[in-house]
């Protein structure tokens, strides 16, 4: 499920870079145009995220810091163009600290875009380790 924000981001990559900015300058968190009504019945939960600022989203703090994490699993993946997850694994576990935050997987976003055979090799490793596919 996609966390719409309720004010949109805009589409050109510089004016959406550049409200990615102003949002971690002021540590916002940006309302979540539609809630997830049935979070509680998961306990696996894949959530994948750009590095924007060697950072989460806003939003994505907003998304965890208004659910209920407590027992769950957190399998957090991320694309990005040069810093790797960037500790956002441990930022996750810090703020859900009674859920259970395991090795994210960063894939390049270039690399993503493309769906490389490696980055396909990749993605299907980092899910057989965290027993996500069987």
């Amino acid at each position: 499920m996609l966390l719409p924000p309720q004010i949109p981001y805009p589409d050109k990559y510089d004016e959406c870079r550049r409200r990615g900015s102003e949002e971690k300058q002021a540590n916002a968190r940006p309302e979540i145009k539609d809630k997830i009504s049935n979070l509680d019945q998961y306990n696996n939960i894949i959530v994948g995220y750009p590095i924007w600022h060697g950072d989460l989203p806003m939003i994505m703090y907003t998304f965890f810091e208004s659910n209920n994490f407590d027992g769950k699993n957190i399998y957090p993946f991320v694309t990005h163009e040069g810093s790797g997850i960037a500790h956002t694994d441990e930022k996750i576990q810090n703020t859900v600290p009674n859920a259970k935050v395991a090795d994210g997987l960063e894939v390049r976003g270039i690399k993503a875009q493309a769906l490389e055979k490696t980055t396909k090799a990749k993605i299907s490793t980092w899910l057989d380790l965290n027993k996500l596919i069987k």
